[in-house]
């Protein structure tokens, strides 16, 4: 807010923001580090309306005269790209959090009462001669916020100046001029979490015509229909006659979920009297609400939620107990990969019919319902032949991997169905070419777009950077010690660094990498950033790294095939040969057993790839399963390949039960 960490501007290009000055990311890492140190939790404030004030204290230290921050867009989408995004990717050093994610900050507060810097106030203040309008500031914020959400699991609020600019029900109030209604239609995530007010004893009003004080005003007199926060209370008990015991217990009654006092000085300047006073009436208040201020640290960040093992929708059939194949638009020969674009759409590999086929939405889709486009073709008269697996990335290209032609095929968003780049060729036996494939199956794309390949029987995965160019090589290798090596197990016996016919890969939110080991019946997590060559620090399938048996226990795999990895970082895995799904909570343990089990156990005398008995098909009963998909509300998407279909688990409807902030 002061300025002293604040982002550099560059005269030479109008002002716009070029980056973070070099002391403020080793400053913020410092001081989150130390929180976690102390058990501290932090709410950090970006902006103060005086950004707007075009007075520069003597000092320097004030990052005042910005209004174009607000007012001009390409000044404001330099602040999020260069200073914004940056800190919240900053990794944070000894943790795998970044400044985004780290469990120590709670809160975002993108700008302290902007409303004295909004003309439609009516209480600008002196020292901002350039205010901005109320369009401008919500722009403003919801873009910030946007951004946030994107790269950041943490809360974001608005330090409104008092209740008369978050109400127009309360004595005197004006409107919510940060509700969602008003934020969205500058940027549809771009809302507030929780809302947030400061109080003075001015606030208090007559109590006839105007109020704006939490102690004369509940949440339900206000309207308000998010949590809310007093962000500022007085600085001492002259500004209200009232203890600060008697304040919280009228506070909370009223509603509000927390208190965040002003200040804290070694002579009882900043709170309610001396430090001990205030200690004392905190431990008072807090006793006598234990039960509700008292929040378990499980609570420090949301609960994962698996849906449940039932699947609610199916696609390719017209219900749970046919599994019949076909070529028709509403049918599947072999599915085997899925993937959902960031616009909804579900994208299936139809391996046996060699398209892919592509459906308006996966959320709503219902049995029966038909593609409305098909991929058949790399280019006029290529056909495809043997695709097995698709991912979409963040600007809706769609990758295939053409696993019988040995590369991976790049198509632009369109309807054209024609691919723009192609990556890899045929390479088959020893030495590995760095531009060859050798029975390239699954695909995964992380948080930075890279690429990710299990090249099979190059017993390999291989990482491209973007931007992506035809004929462009890798910029890194797991599983082999470098881009020619390509002996099953890096040449030597089962370890940690090497694999045995991978074919499935997935990225969790910090960038690890689980690869799908298949022939070597586990799942290794490899972590980042990765280096090539790398050993895994966890399995899943198997008791160590040296293991590579065969079962059918919940901690055992026969041949995992696929895995995917939600927004809470929970881990699918498809055990292809078991017939079934397995679903694991973050945080993984090696050896460790799996949280759920999708699919009824059975045992069918085939290896999914040869001899196909007839076998009974019902809702829980799968064959051979491969593709797994998640979209943005984490319902899950299986390709049940052998029963010809698409299953959806969708998630349970969820209850967020909001808890006071005036302990953790």
């Amino acid at each position: 807010t002061d300025g002293r960490g604040a982002p550099e501007f560059d005269s030479n290009s109008g002002g716009g923001v070029t980056g973070l000055d070099a002391n403020f990311l080793p400053s913020i890492e410092s001081a989150i580090t130390l929180a976690a140190q102390y058990d501290i939790y932090l709410a950090f404030n970006l902006w103060d309306f005086g950004m707007l004030d075009d007075e520069v204290p003597g000092d320097g230290e004030h990052a005042g005269g910005h209004t174009d921050l607000i007012v001009e867009n390409a000044k404001r989408q330099s602040f999020i790209n260069n200073a914004l995004i940056p800190m919240f990717d900053h990794p944070i050093a000894g943790t795998s959090y970044t400044v985004g994610t780290h469990p120590n900050v709670i809160a975002w507060d993108i700008i302290n009462e902007p409303e004295w810097g909004i003309v439609e106030s009516g209480g600008v203040d002196p020292d901002i001669s350039n205010p901005v309008t109320l369009a401008q500031m919500q722009r403003f914020v919801a873009e910030i916020a946007a951004a946030i959400h994107q790269h950041s699991n943490q809360l974001i609020t608005v330090g409104s100046a008092s209740l008369k600019w978050n109400s127009d029900t309360v004595l005197g109030g004006t409107a919510n001029w940060w509700a969602d209604e008003d934020l969205t239609p500058f940027a549809a995530n771009g809302t507030l979490d929780f809302y947030q007010v400061h109080y003075y004893g001015w606030m208090n009003g007559d109590e006839i015509t105007w109020s704006y004080s939490p102690l004369f005003q509940s949440t339900a007199d206000a309207g308000l229909d998010k949590p809310t926060v007093i962000g500022e209370m007085p600085l001492n008990a002259l500004d209200l006659g009232v203890s600060l015991a008697s304040a919280l217990d009228t506070i909370y009654a009223n509603g509000y979920a927390g208190v965040w006092l002003w200040a804290y000085e070694d002579d009882g300047s900043g709170m309610f009297g001396t430090w001990p006073t205030s200690q004392a009436e905190l431990s008072s208040f807090n006793q006598a609400h234990a039960a509700e201020t008292a929040v378990s640290d499980q609570c420090s960040t949301p609960p994962s939620t698996l849906p449940d093992t039932l699947p609610d929708r199916v696609l390719g059939q017209l219900d749970f107990n046919s599994n019949g194949s076909g070529t028709g638009m509403d049918k599947f020969n072999w599915p085997s990969g899925t993937a959902v674009a960031p616009d909804g759409k579900l994208y299936v590999i139809d391996y046996l019919n060699n398209r892919v086929q592509r459906f308006p939405d996966a959320a709503t889709f219902m049995a029966g319902d038909a593609a409305d486009l098909s991929i058949i073709s790399s280019s006029p008269g290529n056909p495809l032949i043997g695709p097995e697996s698709v991912a979409v990335d963040a600007q809706g290209n769609v990758y295939i991997a053409e696993t019988e032609n040995h590369r991976i095929l790049i198509y632009p968003p369109d309807e054209a169905a024609q691919a723009s780049i192609v990556i890899g060729q045929y390479g088959m036996g020893c030495p590995a070419g760095q531009t060859t494939f050798f029975f390239p199956r699954g695909l995964a794309l992380d948080s930075n777009g890279n690429l990710y390949v299990a090249d099979e029987f190059h017993y390999r995965v291989l990482i491209f950077q973007p931007p992506f160019t035809t004929g462009m090589l890798p910029s890194g290798v797991i599983g082999q010690p470098n881009f020619t090596s390509c002996d099953p197990d890096g040449g030597g016996a089962v370890s940690g660094s090497g694999l045995n016919g991978p074919r499935g890969v997935a990225l969790d939110s910090d960038n690890n990498l689980y690869v799908a080991d298949s022939e070597n019946n586990r799942v290794l997590q490899f972590s980042a950033p990765l280096t090539n060559g790398e050993t895994a620090v966890a399995v899943l399938g198997q008791s160590n790294m040296t293991n590579n048996s065969a079962g059918t226990g919940n901690d055992e795999m026969n041949f995992p095939i696929d895995l995917v990895v939600d927004s809470h970082d929970n881990l699918y895995i498809s055990d292809m040969f078991n017939h079934r799904v397995l679903a694991f909570h973050p945080g993984f343990s090696s050896g460790q057993a799996a949280d759920q089990t999708y699919g009824t156990p059975r045992q069918i005398a085939t290896n999914c790839y040869d001899n196909f008995p007839a076998v009974p098909v019902s809702e829980t009963l799968l064959y051979c399963p491969q593709g797994l998909a998640v979209d943005s509300n984490d319902n899950l998407y299986l390709a049940d390949a052998l029963h010809h279909r698409i299953l959806a688990y969708d998630q349970p409807e969820r209850i967020y039960v909001y808890l006071p902030l005036l302990r953790k």
